[in-house]
C-alpha cells in the first residue's frame, strides 16, 4: 500500500515512533423561534456602517428585522448575517444563511437579550511557558487542579492501568500538589513538534475576537451558592478582540449535545471554584487544520479581588477528555487535510501515541489498578476579563474530515 504524501508541516505524523506519544447553562441560552421576519425583511445586507444593515434591527428577534438591511447584501459580504446584532449581509459561513434569517435559525427570542456578567479567557497558557512568558517543559506541573484527589508518583500502586506502551512514569506522576494534567506532560510535547508556534497561534485566534466565556453574575469575596455556564463565544465585532462591547455565546446544538457546560459552586474567601457538567470545545489551531477537544468534569478555580470592581487572577480551567474522543478528534483533524490519512497504519500510530497518554478514568475518578485509564486530564491557565455575556452566536461549524 502506498502511504499519501503529507504536507510537510505534517511530516511527523510519519516519524513519531510508536510508544510516545457547552458545559450547559442554568438557563439555557435562548429559546423560541427567532421571530418571523420573513428571511429579515426587505433587501440584503446591511444600511448601517460598512455595510451591517444598520445593526439589522436586532435581527435576532425577528429573523434579521431590518429586512436583511437595505445594501445589498451588507456591502462589504461576510460582516453580515453573523447575528451579533442581527447584521444583514451575506453571512459569515456557518452562522446564519442570508442576512438576517439567522435569527430564525438560532431560534432565540432576541440575540441581544443580556446572559448575565460574565469573564472573557484572555490569555491561555497551554503549559509551555511559565507565568512569565518564558519557555518551561515543566511549567504543565503547576497547570491545573488535582481532579482525582490523589497525588501520584510513576510507582503508585492506587492508579488506573496505563494503556498500550505508555510510561508509568510518564502517565502516573503528577504535577504540583497532586494536579492531573497528561495533556501538558504527554500531549502538548507531541503538538509542539509538529508546531513550535502553537501557543502563539491560539493566542492569535483569541486576539481575532474568538474565546471561551464563563458566565457566573456578579461576584464578590463570598458567594456561598454561584451559578453560571462555560462556553465557546465570539467578541460582537468579528475579528477584534475587546470587553467595550459583549460577547455572544454559542447556543445552538449538534449532535451530541450543546458545547457549554453548567458550573456551580461558590466563593469562599476569596476563592472561586466551580465544578462543571456536560462539555465545552477546547479549538486548537493546529497548522493548516483544526484539533476540537470536547473537555469534561471541568473544573474552573480563580481568585476573586476585593472591591468593589472585582478582578479574578490565577486562573486555572481543568477537566478531561475521553480517550476514545481525543483519537477520533484527532483523526477528523487530519482528515481535513488528507482522507487518505482516515485510517491504515500512519493513523494507527497516531491513536497509539495518544491512547498512552490516559492518566484518568473518564468518570475522573483513580485508584482501581484493575481498571483501565480511558481518559485524558487537561490543565490550562486562563486570564479572564470582564465582560458582558448576550445570547445569540451559532457554532462554529466542522467541516468532517472522515466519515
Amino acid at each position: 500500500m502506498v502511504m499519501p504524501r503529507l504536507p510537510e508541516r505534517w511530516s511527523w505524523l510519519v516519524a513519531i515512533p510508536l510508544g510516545i506519544l457547552a458545559c450547559g447553562q442554568v438557563s439555557e441560552i435562548g429559546t423560541g423561534s427567532g421571530g418571523a421576519a420573513s428571511s429579515g425583511g426587505a433587501g440584503s445586507g446591511g444600511a448601517g456602517s460598512i455595510g451591517r444593515g444598520g445593526l439589522g434591527g436586532d435581527a435576532g428577534t425577528s429573523q434579521g428585522a431590518s429586512s436583511q438591511g437595505a445594501s445589498s447584501q451588507g456591502a462589504n459580504g461576510g460582516d453580515g448575517g453573523t447575528g451579533y446584532y442581527g447584521y444583514g449581509g451575506t453571512g459569515v459561513p456557518g452562522y446564519g444563511g442570508v442576512g438576517g434569517t439567522t435569527g430564525g435559525a438560532w431560534g432565540n427570542p432576541s440575540p441581544n437579550e443580556v446572559l448575565g456578567d460574565g469573564w472573557v479567557v484572555s490569555r491561555l497558557r497551554l503549559g509551555d511557558t511559565d507565568t512569565a512568558g518564558n519557555l518551561s517543559n515543566t511549567a504543565w506541573k503547576s497547570i491545573g487542579v488535582d481532579l482525582d484527589g490523589l497525588s501520584s508518583t510513576k510507582d503508585s500502586p492506587d492508579h488506573c492501568q496505563p494503556q498500550g506502551q505508555a510510561n508509568p512514569g510518564s502517565v502516573k506522576t503528577d504535577g504540583d500538589g497532586g494536579i492531573d494534567n497528561s495533556f501538558g506532560a504527554n500531549i502538548l510535547p507531541i503538538l509542539l513538534g509538529l508546531d513550535s508556534g502553537l501557543s502563539n497561534n491560539q493566542q492569535a485566534y483569541i486576539d481575532s475576537g474568538r474565546s471561551l466565556v464563563v458566565v457566573t453574575g456578579p461576584v464578590s469575596q463570598d458567594v456561598p451558592a454561584l451559578l453560571g455556564s462555560l462556553t465557546g463565544a465570539r467578541y460582537g465585532y468579528d475579528g477584534t478582540f475587546d470587553v467595550v462591547a459583549p460577547w455572544f455565546a454559542y447556543d445552538d446544538s449538534y449532535v451530541g449535545g450543546i458545547p457549554r457546560c453548567s458550573l456551580t459552586g461558590s466563593v469562599t474567601a476569596g476563592k472561586l471554584d466551580v465544578t462543571g457538567t456536560g462539555f465545552w470545545e477546547l479549538r486548537l489551531q493546529l497548522p493548516m487544520t483544526e484539533l476540537v477537544l470536547e473537555v469534561r468534569h471541568t473544573r474552573v478555580v480563580a481568585n476573586v479581588s476585593a472591591g468593589s470592581e472585582p478582578t479574578l487572577d490565577g486562573g486555572m480551567l481543568a477537566g478531561l477528555v475521553k480517550t476514545d474522543d481525543f483519537i477520533e478528534a484527532m483523526r477528523q483533524a487530519i482528515g481535513r487535510l488528507d482522507p487518505n490519512l482516515c485510517d491504515g497504519s500512519t493513523f494507527d500510530s497516531i491513536a497509539s501515541q495518544i491512547r498512552s497518554a490516559s492518566d484518568i478514568r473518564a468518570d475522573s475518578t483513580n485508584g482501581d489498578p484493575g481498571q483501565p485509564c480511558d481518559a485524558i486530564s487537561i490543565g490550562l491557565g486562563v486570564t479572564l476579563r470582564a465582560v458582558e455575556a448576550r445570547k445569540g452566536a451559532s457554532n462554529p461549524k466542522d467541516i468532517p474530515g472522515c466519515f
